[in-house]
């Protein structure tokens, strides 16, 4: 009977390692830090945050030739994952059509670019005038191959036009990130995913391990039990959480843990009361059995 006990420490202890397909913040451009290092290459630094302490650049372009305007080399950028970006918060005035962002991400092997040139969404192009919307500069690297040395950001303008660039963040993705999906919907991000989910996988283990105990040895029926009911209406709960995560479109993140937790908890939460409940009854009638003797 100690088998279902572990059997339930098992489960629950696959939760925390869904985390390691989950988004990870690596480094952030503070604009502010780097005009105080004077390593600003364009525009200037305003109070315009989107949040306390988190200055936004903003760049001004007059002429009507087109202008390739330097922003930010990321140096050694840190980067280990086959997939990243850099993601952050745009807003634009008059900017002249085709105008674009873009990422040279430079390796061993040569130089590749990412750029905002799609209609629309987080990698869409900067035409016309815009309130802050998500910008994201998307690279995937061949899996295995050599991580990049430098990354080199450009603001492209075709015309002239105002750009204000929020603080951007460096993101590595794992194999069922979504790097569209943004970082403004989300419940949680990627490492908050990974803090709760190893949380509810330790603290359910260690649950199935007491409970799979009590119940081999015989004891605490009514705790064992009811605990064991409670852990199926929880999985029920985190189950529809998550689908409806899934539903409005929440990133991989948010939903999966939740789905996950829900299928695991629900189907051992009411398949092991069951078991459970049988091998109190051997117990109860070899105890009888016992008196009698």
């Amino acid at each position: 009977m100690i088998r279902s006990g572990s059997v339930l420490l098992a489960a629950c202890c696959l939760l925390p390692a869904s985390s390691a397909w989950s988004e990870e913040v690596i480094r952030r451009v503070d604009w502010q830090e780097l005009a105080a290092a004077n390593a600003l290459k364009s525009g200037t630094v305003v109070g315009d945050a989107l949040e306390a302490g988190a200055p936004s650049l903003r760049v001004v372009h007059e002429g009507t030739s087109p202008v390739t305007l330097p922003l930010v080399t990321l140096e050694r950028p840190g980067i280990r994952a086959a997939r990243y970006a850099l993601r952050g918060r745009v807003k634009y005035e008059h900017v002249a059509a085709g105008s674009y962002l873009e990422m040279w991400n430079h390796f061993k092997e040569g130089a590749f670019f990412s750029r905002t040139l799609d209609r629309s969404g987080p990698m869409g192009r900067l035409d016309g005038s815009s309130d802050w919307r998500e910008i994201v500069l998307f690279f995937a690297n061949r899996e295995g191959g050599s991580p990049p040395d430098k990354l080199v950001v450009n603001l492209v303008l075709a015309g002239s036009g105002t750009v204000v660039i929020g603080p951007l963040e460096l993101v590595e993705f794992g194999t069922g990130d979504d790097p569209l999906a943004g970082n403004a919907t989300g419940w949680w991000k990627g490492r908050q995913a990974g803090i709760l989910g190893a949380i509810a996988g330790s603290t359910l283990g260690i649950l199935g391990a007491v409970v799979g105990w009590l119940g081999s040895a015989g004891r605490a029926r009514a705790f064992v039990l009811t605990t064991l009911r409670a852990i199926a209406w929880l999985g029920i709960g985190a189950l529809l959480l998550g689908v409806g995560a899934l539903l409005a479109g929440q990133p991989y993140a948010v939903y999966y843990p939740l789905i996950l937790l829900g299928v695991v908890t629900t189907a051992l939460g009411f398949s092991l009361p069951r078991t459970l409940s049988k091998r109190y009854e051997d117990l109860e009638l070899r105890r009888i059995q016992a008196l009698d003797a």
